[in-house]
């Protein structure tokens, strides 16, 4: 049922628009929306979790955000099963091969990461309405 809600988000060009064009973070979900979505995902799913890929990099910055529901991690791409498979994802998807990569709970209160409450509390109304479907 997430997963499904994902995909319909993800293909809503109001989606696109919201984050794209009128959020702070002025990108797609992976390259600087990603608080955004996980936010608004955690917003629209009861008992979920925030959660990171962290890197050694600047005394270990955050490098993505999801979230955990059941011990599953979901993000705008998708689910994982478990933390090793997500980063295992993202480094793929991102080509990030040069340091290494850790999973965290919680927000990074350091990160230059793009927050937008408009944006989360926009993008967690479709996010809703796609998991009622």
């Amino acid at each position: 049922m997430i997963q499904q809600a994902i995909e319909k988000t993800y293909s809503d060009e109001k989606f696109w628009e919201i984050l794209v064009n009128k959020s702070s973070a002025k990108s797609g979900p992976f390259d600087g929306g990603c608080l955004i979505c996980a936010k608004a995902m955690q917003l629209a799913i009861d008992d979920a979790d925030l959660v990171r890929i962290t890197s050694t990099l600047n005394g270990g910055q955050t490098e993505h955000y999801g979230i955990r529901h059941e011990g599953v991690i979901f993000d705008m791409d998708g689910r994982a099963n478990n933390e090793h498979e997500w980063i295992e994802h993202f480094q793929k998807n991102e080509g990030v091969f040069d340091r290494e990569l850790n999973f965290s709970t919680g927000y990074d209160s350091a990160t230059d990461t793009p927050d937008d409450a408009w944006a989360v509390k926009e993008i967690s109304k479709l996010f809703s309405k796609n998991l009622n479907i």
